[in-house]
């Protein structure tokens, strides 16, 4: 939230603000979730990676991403375990 917009705000728009900001993230983050564990789950089946992101209408890069952190864990998949690593890798970018 900007500097400026929190200087003339009040409690209430602030906590308003913060609760939206919130709320944004958990569904951004469940989408992810979601992503990640279809990925594994097509990769449990012996998808590559640029089938998977046909299939799923996404970017191959993104798709690729997915699929490296996914890696680690064959050939179970963990889509939790992966999302947790995802998760990670974006805090430090």
């Amino acid at each position: 939230m900007p500097e400026v917009r929190q200087s003339y705000m009040t409690w209430e728009d602030k906590i308003y603000f913060e609760r939206k900001d919130a709320k944004e993230e958990g569904r951004l983050e469940g989408e992810w979730k979601k992503l990640i564990e279809l990925v594994c789950k097509k990769l449990r089946r012996g998808k590559s990676p640029e089938q998977i992101a046909e299939e799923l209408e996404e970017e191959e890069a993104v798709i690729a991403k997915i699929c490296e952190l996914a890696a680690l864990d064959a050939p179970e998949y963990d889509g939790d375990a992966v999302f947790e690593r995802w998760q990670e890798k974006m805090e430090e970018e």
